[in-house]
C-alpha cells in the first residue's frame, strides 16, 4: 500500500484495501511474490534512470542492497 502511495496512487478506503488483502490471501489469490517482483524491477528501473541523468543516490535518499542491508 505504501508503494502505491508513493506512486500517488488514491487508496480512499485503506481499511477495505487492507481487508481485501487478508481476504485474497486466505483464498491463496494474492500473489505476493509477484508484487515484490515488480516492486524490485521499479525501484531498479528508477534508480537507473537517476544515475543516467547523473543524479545522486544520496541525495534523492534512495537505498542501494549495501544500505537496505543495514536495516534488514
Amino acid at each position: 500500500m505504501a508503494s502505491r502511495l508513493e506512486r500517488g496512487a488514491v487508496i480512499r478506503f485503506r481499511d477495505a484495501y487492507f481487508r481485501s488483502l487478508i481476504e485474497r490471501g486466505a483464498r491463496n489469490t494474492l500473489f505476493l511474490d509477484r508484487s515484490l517482483y515488480a516492486l524490485r524491477d521499479h525501484r531498479t528501473r528508477e534508480v537507473g534512470m537517476l544515475a543516467e541523468a547523473g543524479v545522486s543516490l544520496a541525495a534523492v535518499g534512495v537505498q542501494t542492497a549495501k544500505t537496505r542491508s543495514a536495516w534488514i
